[in-house]
This record gives C-alpha cells, sequence and structure tokens, in this order.
C-alpha cells in the first residue's frame, strides 16, 4: 500500500483505536493539560496549509471511526473555505487558527499583531476559536511564533499554542512536515531540545514505522501532526504531492543549514 494516502492514514487510525489510546482535541488537551494526567492520550492535529477538501475527506473518515480532531486553517482565500470548515466542525473536530501575520507584515510585530486580531475576529463570526497554532513558511525568515514575545494571546480569549504551551518532555510529537515524519525535513516545525522523542529515541520515515512505534513503544500521550494536503484521495493527487515535496525538500535542506544556529521553536 502507497504511503501518504487516505487509506493509509485510516491504517494508523486504526492502531491508535487498537491500542485503546484516548483521542482528544488540541483545546481539551491544552485546557485540561493532559500530558500529566495518566493513561493513553492522542491528539490528531491537522493543518490546512491547502486543499481544504482533503481536510474535509480526513474529518469524514475520522467522524466514522468516532475519532475527534483539531483543524487549524489558514486565513487565505481559497483555503478559508467557511462552507468546509462548517462541515468538518459539524462532525465533531475542533477548528483553529492557523496564523501568519508576521509574514505577511513582514516582520513588523506591532501591525502583525494587529492584522491577527482582526483576522480572529473575522472568523470567529463563524467559528468559536480557543486554540491556534502559527504556519511556518520555511522561505521567510520570520517566525510567526515570534509575535508572542511581545503580545499575550490569552487576552484574546486563546487558551493556548500548541509550540507554546506543551510539555514536549512528556509528549511524543510526530509530524508529515516535508511528507516524511523524519525531522530532516523540517525548517521551522521543529520543539525543543531534550524532548520526549530524543529520550526515547522514537524516529520514523513511513507511516508504517510510526504504526510500529505506537504499537511496540506505545508512548503515553502523543501529538500527531498530519497535513490533509499530504494524504492523496487519488493517484494524480499522490503523484503530484510526491514529485512537488522532493523539489520542496531540497531547498529546504539547503534553507535548515541556513538557520540551524537560530532558536526556532
Amino acid at each position: 500500500m502507497r504511503d501518504f494516502t487516505i487509506k493509509m492514514y485510516s491504517k494508523l487510525l486504526e492502531a491508535l483505536k487498537k491500542e485503546s489510546y484516548e483521542i482528544v482535541t488540541m483545546k481539551e488537551f491544552l485546557e485540561n493539560e493532559m500530558w500529566n494526567v495518566g493513561g493513553k492520550i492522542c491528539v490528531l492535529r491537522h493543518d490546512i496549509d491547502k486543499k481544504p477538501e482533503n481536510a474535509v475527506a480526513m474529518a469524514e473518515l475520522e467522524n466514522k471511526k468516532g475519532i475527534r480532531a483539531t483543524y487549524y486553517v489558514r486565513f487565505i482565500e481559497g483555503i478559508y473555505d467557511v462552507d468546509k470548515l462548517k462541515k468538518i466542525e459539524s462532525l465533531g473536530h475542533e477548528i483553529g487558527f492557523h496564523y501568519e501575520t508576521l509574514d505577511k507584515t513582514r516582520g513588523d510585530i506591532d501591525k502583525a499583531y494587529e492584522l491577527f486580531v482582526e483576522e480572529l475576529e473575522i472568523i470567529r463570526k463563524d467559528f468559536d476559536i480557543k486554540t491556534i497554532c502559527m504556519h511556518g513558511y520555511p522561505l521567510n525568515p520570520w517566525r510567526n511564533l515570534d509575535i508572542w514575545k511581545k503580545y499575550d494571546y490569552r487576552k484574546l480569549g486563546i487558551i493556548g499554542e500548541p509550540y507554546l504551551n506543551v510539555d514536549y518532555t512528556k509528549v511524543a510529537y510526530f509530524t508529515d512536515t516535508g511528507r516524511s515524519w523524519s525531522s530532516k525535513a523540517r525548517v521551522k516545525d521543529v520543539i525543543p531540545a531534550g524532548n520526549y522523542n530524543e529520550k526515547h529515541n522514537l524516529k520514523a520515515k513511513s507511516t508504517p514505522e510510526l504504526i510500529d512505534i505506537i504499537k511496540r513503544k506505545k508512548p503515553e500521550k502523543i501529538i500527531i501532526l498530519a497535513h490533509p494536503n499530504r494524504w492523496a484521495l487519488g493517484f494524480g493527487d499522490w503523484t503530484s504531492e510526491l514529485v512537488g515535496q522532493k523539489i520542496k525538500n531540497v531547498g529546504k535542506a539547503f534553507l535548515k543549514k541556513r538557520y540551524e544556529n537560530e532558536d526556532i521553536i
């Protein structure tokens, strides 16, 4: 079976269910600091960077399996699709804000915060946003997370931000950034050193390898980030994503060396 297809994603969900993980939204996880409670808990986080139709298909699959996840959406024309997002929400999933206002304002933190507030107000006309998550565009030198060095999102009624409010020494983190579960493909989607994955030597490149970790090593707390656009609905979609990501990863390798001395998170 080809990796990064909706069928393979279904296999991942089945593994989590079989291993008796309680699957919760990011809001529930952050609100209750669930990395400090007993039992096996997993958060399925999805960043809708593009292809909202893939997000709907993923949300429908999860709903059929009795699973609720969190979908972070960019406020970009063609991606912020209210009808599709309402469909996702109706299936029991959380909608969050995948903000990128520091990129949009080219590094101006004050303007970025003002724009963040404006966009949040617009989105909140349709959705009750309680958690946010930065978008990381590798070609830009700015980190959207840096807004919160000066401002406090809690004053806006936001519970938390996964890159700031999770104790990753207690939580395993896997992301398909770069169409691979390997950290080599990441530029900005990184967590602090000394994290749970490093301490327990948890490494995976393919989804079958990730499933094997879930079955054999059974980390108690897991956050899995799966970008819907990476999980193909058909062969044409799968091929275009494969070719496009290989080209992007060449550029990411160069950028990673450029940023290697920076404290990304």
